[in-house]
């Protein structure tokens, strides 16, 4: 193999940890620099900056007295290279950070990976998946109040406190000993979705709307009475009090998003059809199973294969990876603002509230260019070569033939 050939498949030094680890961590570095400096006067809270020392140097002049001092060049070649290494360190922590938030809790645990919607597979853990996606909507919806003066940080603390005893503790219990009993197993939804759909037009977690409602509106288990209304109400009541109606509401924006970015659409049946029947025939002889195994699979068969293909799909990781990192970035900034909110009806008040918008809006136009990416650009663009590659074999090896007769 060439040297040229080894380079498509890498992920090299100067692009990949340059632009998805040094970039977002100077970002953050540079942003938390600029805040602290910005809000400076609701430092005094935190308990790492109530020193003497750091007060005295955070004052305007001794700032602007320690920029304006001539140092050496070695030493400002010194101050550079700790400010590179400073910004890889907290780079590789924003993406485990990153990585924890956007890959685990959001895909594998939430909404499902890219592929599981391309190759239209039926959701699995379908109550689960709805738990974490209502986590996300209440950490969201109660930083957005908390940032506009509808709720006091207090009440802020008791809805982050409320959700991770829930989600460590309590999580469990109520999925095994109220949500199962009420709604049924991750068969019970599987067969719901073939029930409206059919084998042929597959239904993934982000096409049908309230489905707790519907599966509980159709359990006979719960008809106490002859009396269709009051059954309803009976069932109204259950459904409220399980925190169906909430697990409905929180899947429901991932569908809205879904839908309107066009991260719904599975390929063409017939192309399903190929990609299952080759994976079985190259890899798993007891069919294709629902886990990573897809991804990295396909990945060493095309970079076994069509290293130029590789390049490219690397192309999309990498530019993935970077918004998501920069996505993190901005979720950790936004937490230290939310920290440093200054008293109402102050000049630094309204600062810190345009601030936290900003911050907001951007992250979450980052988050979505990450889904957006890694779903119609990496994901399927992996799958398509996969199942091209064969018939591009098959095209090559027909035209030698054809050369030799």
């Amino acid at each position: 193999m060439s040297k040229s050939d080894k380079s498509t498949t890498s992920l090299p030094f100067r692009n990949f940890f340059i632009n998805s680890y040094i970039l977002p961590g100077f970002l953050f570095l540079l942003a938390i620099i600029i805040s602290c400096f910005a809000f400076r006067e609701e430092l005094h809270s935190w308990t790492l900056f109530q020193g003497d020392g750091f007060k005295e140097f955070i004052k305007s002049g001794k700032i602007t007295d320690y920029l304006n001092k001539d140092t050496a060049f070695s030493i400002e070649l010194l101050l550079i290279a700790i400010i590179l290494f400073t910004s890889l360190i907290l780079g590789n922590a924003i993406s485990v950070i990153g990585g924890f938030l956007f890959d685990t809790l959001w895909m594998e645990k939430g909404v499902g990976w890219p592929y599981e919607r391309i190759l239209s597979f039926y959701p699995k853990k379908y109550a689960r998946r709805a738990f974490h996606l209502l986590m996300f909507l209440t950490i969201n919806l109660a930083s957005l109040f908390f940032i506009l003066d509808y709720i006091s940080g207090k009440t802020l603390s008791y809805v982050a406190y409320g959700i991770l005893i829930f989600y460590f503790i309590i999580r469990e219990l109520w999925i095994k000993w109220v949500t199962y009993p009420v709604y049924g197993k991750d068969k019970v939804f599987k067969a719901f979705f073939k029930s409206r759909v059919g084998k042929r037009n597959r239904t993934r977690m982000n096409e049908l709307m309230f489905v707790f409602f519907k599966i509980l509106y159709s359990n006979s288990k719960f008809n106490f009475t002859k009396y269709k209304y009051l059954n309803a109400i009976f069932k109204f009541l259950i459904y409220i009090v399980t925190l169906g109606i909430f697990l409905d509401v929180a899947v429901f924006p991932a569908i809205v998003l879904g839908k309107f970015f066009g991260l719904t659409k599975a390929l063409a049946r017939n192309k399903r059809k190929v990609f299952r029947d080759k994976f079985k025939d190259t890899f798993s002889p007891e069919g294709l199973k629902n886990d990573t195994e897809i991804y990295w699979n396909s990945y060493i068969y095309l970079s076994n294969n069509n290293l130029e293909n590789t390049r490219i799909a690397n192309s999309h990781l990498k530019r993935s990876i970077l918004l998501r990192n920069l996505a993190a970035t901005g979720v950790i900034m936004l937490f230290i603002l939310l920290k440093l909110k200054p008293e109402l009806d102050t000049d630094n008040y309204y600062r810190w509230q345009y601030w936290c918008i900003i911050w907001y809006i951007a992250s979450y136009l980052l988050f979505i260019g990450y889904n957006h990416v890694i779903y119609k650009y990496y994901t399927k663009f992996l799958l398509r070569c996969f199942i091209l590659e064969k018939e591009t074999n098959v095209n090559n090896n027909a035209q030698v033939v054809i050369k030799q007769n």
